[in-house]
């Protein structure tokens, strides 16, 4: 499993999970589609960050194998340097997963020529 997060001041960001998935037996994974996603971001002292409403559920792709995403409003409360933390939850069943991902906050940038 896989988090990808770029978290860019003033904008919306996508919030990716890829290939969420559990071991069944040895060397045998299989890939979860239908497990209950949720992220938190959080602050440098552990408070959620303003500007969204949390948890933000994370919806299963179609068709994929254990991909997750949600998309983090542009209103969040974060300016480019800040540390912040995403706290990423997976519930299947009765197993539950905590994932804790630290990232810094960025300021998005022009860059020449075209793309």
């Amino acid at each position: 499993m896989q988090v990808y997060l770029t978290l860019y001041a003033g904008n919306s960001t996508r919030i990716e999970v890829r290939g969420l998935s559990a071991y069944v037996g040895v060397d045998n994974t299989v890939y979860d589609n239908a497990a209950a996603v949720t992220a938190r971001l959080l602050d440098d002292i552990g408070a959620e960050l303003p500007g969204q409403v949390w948890p933000l559920p994370l919806l299963y792709e179609g068709a994929s194998d254990g991909n997750y995403s949600g998309v983090i409003s542009a209103a969040l409360a974060v300016s480019p340097g800040d540390q912040v933390t995403a706290e990423v939850t997976a519930t299947s069943g009765a197993d539950q997963a905590l994932w804790s991902i630290p990232c810094e906050v960025e300021l998005r940038t022009h860059r020449s020529g075209y793309g």
